[in-house]
């Protein structure tokens, strides 16, 4: 991933902390998780100072491979994984001791985490590596699944995206942002129309 970055002149490589597939982990939060299922797990039913450990482990290595090529590793906390939070991410980068590790912000995952806007204007500008901008339905507890949570149209869902975006520019934060988009009900709208008024959104919000 690294050469391939490299190649493409892009700064920056991201790493997901999984489990990807949410359905081992509802799996694994219903009880029904065999040994026999197959898909990455990762720290699924370990307790998060061995989450944490762990996942600080590889990220110091991955690190490591990047900055050869003078990159930056940034992190998606995952809000149905083991590791969700922003609060978790720093711990992670702190244990990781690495200086080219960063986070993403994405609110519906902090939104589904906990994190607050109020934490997010506390943070670290340097550990701030781009904001992904997403509305929600609803959470209202359990696996929060982003098929169902996620099919709402930027700005008529219940995060109050615009207290997120003063949040986060509070910290003096100045690089990208990019809109996130699940309604699958607004993905039949002309392509244009729709890119057109996503970017006036986020123009007007940020």
């Amino acid at each position: 991933m690294s050469e391939i970055a490299w190649k493409l002149d892009c700064k920056m490589v991201q790493a997901v902390p999984g489990p990807v597939d949410i359905e081992l982990v509802i799996a694994h939060h219903n009880g029904t998780l065999k040994d026999s299922d197959k898909g990455y797990r990762g720290y699924l039913g370990k307790t998060w100072q061995e989450t944490r450990r762990g996942t600080a482990v590889n990220v110091r290595e991955m690190a490591k491979i990047l900055k050869e090529n003078d990159q930056v590793l940034y992190l998606e906390p995952l809000g149905w994984a083991p590791f969700c939070s922003l609060k978790q991410a720093i711990e992670v980068i702190d244990e990781a001791e690495q200086d080219n590790v960063g986070v993403i912000i994405d609110t519906w995952h902090c939104y589904v985490a906990g994190d607050t806007p109020d934490f997010v204007a506390k943070m670290n500008k340097g550990i701030i590596k781009g904001v992904h901008v997403c509305d929600s339905l609803p959470f209202e507890g359990g696996v929060p699944d982003q098929n169902v949570l996620r099919n709402v149209m930027t700005g008529e869902g219940v995060i109050f995206l615009k207290e997120w975006m003063d949040a986060i520019r509070a910290t003096g934060f100045d690089g990208w942002y990019s809109c996130e988009f699940f309604s699958r009900r607004h993905h039949e709208m002309d392509p244009l129309t729709l890119a057109t008024t996503l970017r006036n959104f986020l123009h007007y919000i940020i």
